[in-house]
Order: structure tokens, then C-alpha cells, then sequence
């Protein structure tokens, strides 16, 4: 243990114990996710995230899986918006 490597290393020291503490144990939450995945599924911790950007272009695959995506987060209870761009 490197507490007794320590204590080798300074004779005489005073004898502690390490203390090790946890300023949280939940898992934290992410406010925005910027999802560049390609899979048609949505992330696995979709449950931590306050809110989901993806940008998907036109190439067919692609767009398959996000509206794939879509989905499943309507499944999961979320209301996802879709904003159409158009090139200028």
C-alpha cells in the first residue's frame, strides 16, 4: 500500500490512515449532448441528458438512422423538435 511505502520512507512519522472520500456517487448529468454518431440507435445514456443536438444531412443512410433515432427517443417519453435548414 503506498501509505506503508511512506512510512518506510519517513521513519518515525506519525502513523495515519488514508481516508478516501466521494463528493458524489450519483452519475452526473449532461446538459447538451452533440450526437455525431451514426448508429440508428440513441446513446445508451440518454437518461443523464437535459438535451440532444444532432445534425443530419441528406445522404440516405444517415438520415435513416436519425429518424431511427427519433423514435426512440418519442419511445423513451422525449419530444424531439426538428429545425429544416436550407443552404443559402
Amino acid at each position: 500500500m503506498p501509505h506503508e511505502w511512506l512510512r518506510a520512507a519517513r521513519p518515525g512519522a506519525p502513523r495515519r490512515r488514508p481516508s478516501c472520500s466521494a463528493l458524489s456517487l450519483q452519475t452526473p448529468r449532461l446538459d447538451v449532448l452533440i450526437n455525431l454518431g451514426l448508429s440508428a440507435e440513441p446513446p445508451s445514456f440518454l437518461e443523464r441528458i437535459a438535451r440532444v443536438v444532432e445534425i443530419i444531412d441528406g445522404e440516405p443512410s444517415r438520415r435513416d438512422a436519425g429518424r431511427a433515432r427519433f423514435k426512440a427517443y418519442r419511445q423513451t417519453g422525449l419530444s424531439p423538435d426538428t429545425h429544416t435548414l436550407q443552404a443559402s
